[in-house]
């Protein structure tokens, strides 16, 4: 009884963080947050490209809603204005990539349109911010969920985890991971057809740096239990 109370009181702090969130994606056919009232996500859709679409995998051992993002395609959140400050946040990420041919493939970008400034996986597989951050070391590989989170406090101190685990943190002084002029967050689109694409099964912001036990806590779903054995729904070209 004690192991199920201890495993409960878990469970019950990482909803109340999440709850927390000034925002929370969680893709149910939907583009809106479930939380607060910010602005909906927009499709960032490259020119001849096919468009996003929304359907059903396995994350975690459950099946549930997800947003398929073809290679070359992205998510874009803007205004920030009133979600979170330009120079301290928390983004929470649950997706997972498919194969590419690139080197780098995009995770965040923090400023605007043709500026590389941001989050990517490197051609090894493991987290980096773009010629600032260090490598971090778990890889993070094709066809399998990790949530990625990265930080920024009002120091700044910028630092990203996979998997509720730091993978490297670097001070900010050059204000390369702050939010851009036209307040926008874009996620995965790096303008090229040929970048991976991505399954993603929800997004968080906080409007503050979650200091490192927080996100090690962080939950990924925000559901308890499910079937481990679901098939796969999703069926995208490599």
């Amino acid at each position: 009884m004690r192991r199920v109370g201890i495993a409960i009181s878990v469970i019950a702090l990482a909803l109340v963080l999440a709850s927390c969130a000034s925002a929370d994606y969680r893709f149910d056919d939907s583009l809106q947050s479930s939380v607060g009232s910010p602005s909906d996500l927009q499709a960032v859709t490259e020119p001849g490209n096919c468009c996003n679409f929304f359907t059903t995998d396995t994350v975690d051992g459950s099946s549930r809603h997800v947003l398929a993002v073809p290679g070359g395609n992205g998510l874009r959140l803007q205004p920030t204005t009133g979600v979170v400050p330009t120079d301290q946040y928390t983004v929470a990420m649950l997706f997972e990539f498919l194969p590419s041919s690139l080197s780098y493939d995009r995770i965040l970008q923090t400023k605007d349109d043709n500026n590389q400034a941001g989050w990517y996986r490197t051609p090894q597989g493991n987290l980096q911010f773009w010629n600032l951050g260090p490598v971090g070391e778990i890889v993070i590989p094709d066809r399998t969920y990790v949530q990625v989170v990265v930080t920024r406090d009002p120091n700044g101190q910028v630092t990203g985890y996979v998997d509720g685990v730091a993978q490297g943190s670097f001070a900010d002084t050059m204000n390369q991971a702050t939010i851009g002029a036209a307040h926008s967050l874009i996620f995965f689109d790096d303008d090229d057809t040929q970048e991976a694409g991505a399954v993603v099964a929800r997004i968080r912001l906080w409007d503050h740096a979650l200091a490192p036990q927080e996100v090690a806590r962080l939950d990924r779903t925000g559901t308890i239990g499910g079937s481990a054995d679901g098939a796969r729904e999703v069926v995208l070209a490599s």
